[in-house]
């Protein structure tokens, strides 16, 4: 596992692993989803964009060059994800500050341990890289932190080739909420890949939004084709 403090890259260059970003939800906006059916509907997704990408690169390409997960890691949308995805894609974990302050967001007050932070510290020992953000003036004493989370938003919208996305279709709570991420991301150009989790939704491709307007995006299911010509547009741009 290589460890930097910022990301020294931003987007693919041309023939090197696409890098596909996680944002989504927090676990306690994922209230009344069925985990396992997004679960099952994600493992479809991911295995989809394996395929289509072992078809452009060449199905004796390895995992490393074929693609990198970039994850905050967070409970919700980005540990789903990487448990969804196929076992051998490298998993480059983007943290919001340093991991030992991270970490106290998995433990409630009083605590020096939980099962969440001890599920962060195995996904943390198993990534191929790690990248924590600096510590923003003012951001370590202030509650919810979150002008880390947005800086966060914007280098994950930045740092990426593909975003694949939780969303439940609601706006931001605030700067580096789920919204946010996309918002930034499309203005960008990024293709997006988007998991609903209410229902049984078929995934879908967010090609826009009118100005900062989340509630209607412009989108379209995502079958095999659609899914090619995305991934072909990432690669290639």
């Amino acid at each position: 596992m290589t460890r930097s403090t910022f990301p020294n890259r931003s987007r693919n260059t041309v023939g090197g692993p696409l890098r596909i970003a996680v944002t989504g939800h927090r676990l306690d906006k994922l209230g009344g989803v069925d985990i396992p059916l997004l679960q099952a509907r994600l493992r479809e997704v991911l295995s989809a964009i394996d395929a289509a990408l072992r078809e452009m690169r060449g199905p004796a390409t390895a995992a490393v060059d074929r693609c990198v997960l970039v994850s905050a890691l967070a409970e919700g949308a980005d540990r789903l994800v990487v448990d969804a995805a196929p076992a051998d894609w490298p998993v480059a974990a983007l943290l919001p500050m340093p991991r030992d302050i991270y970490r106290r967001d998995f433990l409630a007050p009083g605590e020096s341990t939980s099962p969440s932070a001890e599920a962060f510290d195995a996904y943390l020992a198993q990534a191929a890289s790690v990248t924590e953000l600096p510590m923003l003036a003012g951001e370590a004493a202030a509650e919810g932190r979150i002008g880390q989370y947005a800086a966060l938003g914007h280098v994950l919208a930045g740092d990426s080739d593909c975003i694949v996305t939780i969303w439940d279709g609601s706006p931001p709570r605030g700067p580096g909420g789920t919204g946010y991420v996309l918002l930034e991301a499309s203005a960008l150009g990024h293709p997006i890949v988007w998991i609903d989790p209410r229902g049984d939704c078929p995934a879908r491709e967010i090609r826009s939004f009118t100005g900062s307007d989340l509630a209607s995006p412009e989108s379209g299911l995502l079958d095999a084709a659609a899914l090619s010509a995305l991934l072909r547009g990432a690669v290639e741009a």
